[in-house]
């Protein structure tokens, strides 16, 4: 059962990077992605691509993507607005369809991703929705 490694995704960073806020330590000063860290320093991103057993096809086309939206050179279909802060990047897998949540952050220097799941419906759960807004505000209390 492949799993995504560390390695294949882009920009990959759970803690501290080059600062673009005094003292913040989370900020990256070029655009780049930043997952979502939950309590007691749970990499919960890392644990979701991994309970996703990608194929390496697929683990390739998400760190494809997920390069062109941190670069500025996505395509209208890689990206979408949900609600508020949170936008989705739209995956398509070997026969199945993923979804990676995520916030611009830090003057929009830093792709947050907050939730990656495999889409089973035509519309985004408001479940799913509520989970990335609920780690939003949970990483934005604790100074991101």
């Amino acid at each position: 059962m492949p799993v995504i490694s560390d390695s294949q995704l882009p920009y990959f960073r759970y803690g501290p990077a080059e600062s673009s806020r005094a003292g913040s330590g989370r900020l990256v000063s070029t655009p780049g992605w930043l997952y979502y860290e939950g309590p007691g320093g749970r990499h919960c991103l890392k644990d979701e691509f991994g309970e996703a057993a990608l194929s390496q096809h697929e683990a390739s086309r998400i760190s494809m993507v997920m390069r062109r939206v941190a670069t500025g050179a996505n395509l209208k279909r890689d990206v979408k607005h949900l609600r508020g802060d949170i936008y989705e990047v739209r995956i398509d897998g070997d026969h199945r369809i993923f979804r990676l949540l995520f916030s611009r952050e830090g003057s929009e220097n830093v792709l947050l991703g907050l939730r990656f799941f495999g889409k089973k419906s035509a519309k985004t759960p408001q479940s799913e929705i509520d989970l990335a807004n609920q780690r939003l505000r949970h990483w934005r209390q604790s100074d991101g």
